[in-house]
């Protein structure tokens, strides 16, 4: 006290403790239980202190505004349950020479804190006798032994309040013993109920979830009570002032659980019944997933190098979020409903998760393959080479970083790591298959034809004959393609349908299959269509013989228009309307050409007639802004002027149909001959789509 005079003017004491704890159990108290009342209490302190007679707080701050004082709040987490936001104003109003030191189980922000240690052994006792000359009034017949008021220190734990609990109980007729025993059980039951009382709701949730599940990470308390991060913070935050948890750091993560003896405590509180039960719920429920999970991997033989593989040696939180990505994945190939929001969803709950598993190469890999998902082709591919950084033997990081290549279009990295994956030894069959397939499209996007016949020499004894045959008659054709010996050309057609038949025939019409027919048949279309030469030729039967036989099994595989289906289509429709008998003469393909003939997207010249006004375009390229599709495209006339094309300025199109413009595609536009720039192409001002 003498210390505080020679840097105070006043000192100033105030208790907001509403319960007290005596012998006779909880006593009640009054006290004030909102700033208003605080300060009206405060202002009765400082009249009588001061010798002023302030009728109200505000008039007592502009008076002694100079004046250095101290306000000593005690327990004052009864008072911010309800009302933080006033206390925080109240603080803001105080004089710059005052000073505010509170006790609180709730944290005040922007406050210093400090830590009372524990009472020494010397000290303690000396309360413990103290209290008892205090309360026996000097009489001897309650007098204790010094030894046994060192026990009852030593036994209390040193705690003050233990100590003079203890000493009332003793004095109210129980034995030393028996008061130590009563005194900390009831001390330790009456702060925890004060103590849970003066929590927020989240904080309760993180301590009954270290209740459930002991050892426990921020993120798994964030993944299993659906907290932000921030939130997750800011209750461990709370809870770290308290003794009720307990933090563990090591090289991995940082753990939590439950200080000693508290879950006794917390399984006799009524308050948390029903946020237990769901907690234990959501739980349960994860921990069943992940057991499921574990099990069918084991039964199926599921190991490192599966595309849905998942180590049991991941953080929980990690599984759940790989078990869901897998879930969703495949919901959004199916294109079910609603999954553009379940790909905003798993991109936050990766992006959130960040930094806890950062270090984990299987979280890359996942991350990845949603990128991939969301056509963000750069971003997947830092993931997946991120992740062969963490563990370069990881077969399905290089494959998926393949894939993301191929994606966005560079065959050529694509089909150089998928030949190492190729070469390499014991790959699952699944993922085996996955690369044997890209594989080959790779190399033909690449017009590596050479190459794909050159790895598929042995294809017929090959583990995935089907896909490697079906490539092999996809070389053959293109090889040829740009051979003017209609010979020649005729019979790489011929040779290509020869194996494609024995593919169809022994792996039926497997989806790799299905399209080399329809780039087959299509391209057998156009040459009878515009070469004539080719319907003479000797095996031009044998070729329409394939189309009748083949096509209708592939009639999921076609749509109209369709670059790849669109001579083929038109072909059979001319066969079909022709006089003279043929094999498309059947009802059957009359309702075959209904299917994909009426309502059809094409705009052609008898639907839409061009003026001589029009100029007939093709297509140059369609460019891309990252990820985003571009409304603008560029294309040249037969002169080999080149015009920018919006998809404004085309009449009766929208989105959809811009979006199959390739390089090729047809349209008719109407030039801004009055508006040429200098070295600018030429602007369309109106215009509609030919062909795509």
């Amino acid at each position: 006290m003498i210390i505080l005079q020679e840097y105070f003017d006043a000192c100033v004491y105030v208790t907001l403790k509403q319960e007290e704890l005596t012998e006779n159990g909880i006593k009640k108290l009054e006290a004030a239980q909102s700033v208003l009342e605080l300060e009206k209490e405060i202002t009765e302190i400082l009249n009588e202190l001061l010798d002023t007679e302030y009728d109200n707080f505000a008039l007592l701050k502009n008076g002694e505004e100079h004046k250095k004082l101290i306000l000593c709040i005690d327990n004052l987490e009864t008072l911010l349950i309800d009302n933080s936001g006033e206390f925080d104003n109240f603080l803001a109003d105080i004089p710059l020479t005052w000073k505010v030191l509170i006790t609180s189980r709730i944290s005040i922000d922007n406050s210093k804190i400090i830590r009372i240690n524990d009472l020494k052994k010397q000290d303690a006792v000396q309360l413990a006798r103290t209290y008892l000359i205090k309360r026996n009034g000097g009489l001897n017949e309650h007098k204790i032994e010094e030894n046994k008021l060192k026990r009852i220190a030593e036994m209390c734990f040193f705690n003050p309040l233990a100590i003079r609990l203890t000493i009332d109980l003793y004095l109210k007729g129980g034995s030393i013993d028996s008061s130590i025993q009563c005194a900390n059980k009831e001390i330790a039951q009456f702060s925890f109920r004060n103590l849970i009382d003066a929590l927020s709701e989240d904080a309760i949730k993180v301590l009954e979830c270290l209740y459930i599940k002991p050892n426990i990470t921020r993120v798994d308390l964030r993944d299993i009570l659906g907290l932000s991060e921030d939130e997750v913070a800011e209750n461990i935050q709370q809870l770290s002032n308290t003794s009720l948890i307990i933090r563990k750091t090591n090289d991995e993560a940082e753990t939590y659980k439950l200080g000693e003896s508290i879950s006794n405590l917390l399984l006799a509180n009524p308050r948390n019944i029903e946020i237990r039960g769901k907690i234990q719920n959501d739980i349960a429920q994860r921990a069943q997933a992940i057991a499921v999970h574990e099990q069918q991997q084991r039964r199926l033989g599921i190991e490192k190098n599966n595309i849905n593989y998942i180590d049991d040696k991941l953080p929980s939180a990690l599984k759940i979020l790989l078990l869901d990505l897998n879930k969703k994945l495949k919901s959004m190939r199916k294109k079910q409903t609603g999954q553009s929001q379940q790909a905003t969803e798993l991109l936050e709950r990766f992006q959130q998760i960040e930094k806890d598993f950062i270090s984990f190469s299987a979280y890359h890999i996942g991350f990845g393959r949603l990128l991939n998902e969301l056509k963000a082709f750069p971003r997947a591919i830092s993931r997946f080479e991120k992740a062969l950084e963490l563990d370069p033997t990881s077969l399905v990081a290089k494959y998926f970083l393949a894939l993301s290549y191929f994606l966005q279009r560079d065959p050529n990295k694509a089909a150089q790591l998928l030949e190492e994956l190729y070469s390499h030894d014991n790959k699952p069959d699944e993922l085996e298959e996955l690369i044997t397939d890209f594989l080959f499209r790779s190399l033909m996007y690449s017009n590596n034809f050479e190459k794909t016949l050159e790895l598929t020499k042995e294809w017929k004894g090959s583990k995935f004959r089907g896909i490697q045959g079906s490539y092999r008659a996809r070389a053959i054709k293109a090889s040829v393609e740009n051979i003017s010996d209609i010979s020649e050309r005729a019979n790489g057609i011929s040779r290509a349908i020869k194996t494609l038949s024995d593919v169809l025939r022994t792996d039926g019409y497997i989806k790799c299959a299905s399209l080399q027919v329809r780039n087959i048949c299509n391209e057998i279309a156009m040459l009878m269509t515009t070469k004539p030469e080719y319907s003479s030729h000797k095996d031009s039967v044998s070729w329409l013989d394939f189309i009748t036989l083949h096509v209708p099994e592939i009639k999921e595989y076609l749509s109209y228009p369709h670059r790849d289906c669109n001579f083929l289509i038109d072909f059979i429709e001319r066969m079909h309307n022709k006089r003279q008998r043929n094999l498309f003469k059947s009802v059957y393909w009359s309702n075959f050409l209904s299917d994909f003939k009426s309502g059809e997207k094409k705009q052609s010249f008898s639907s839409q007639r061009m003026t001589d006004q029009h100029i007939e375009v093709t297509v140059e390229k369609q460019l891309k802004d990252g990820d985003r599709l571009q409304k603008f495209i560029f294309a040249r006339s037969k002169d080999g002027t080149r015009y920018f094309i919006h998809l404004n300025a085309l009449k009766n199109e929208n989105l959809s149909t811009w979006k199959e413009l390739r390089t090729g595609s047809k349209l008719a536009i109407i030039p801004d001959l009055e508006n040429i720039k200098e070295e600018k192409d030429i602007v369309a001002k109106e215009g509609f789509i030919l062909s795509v």
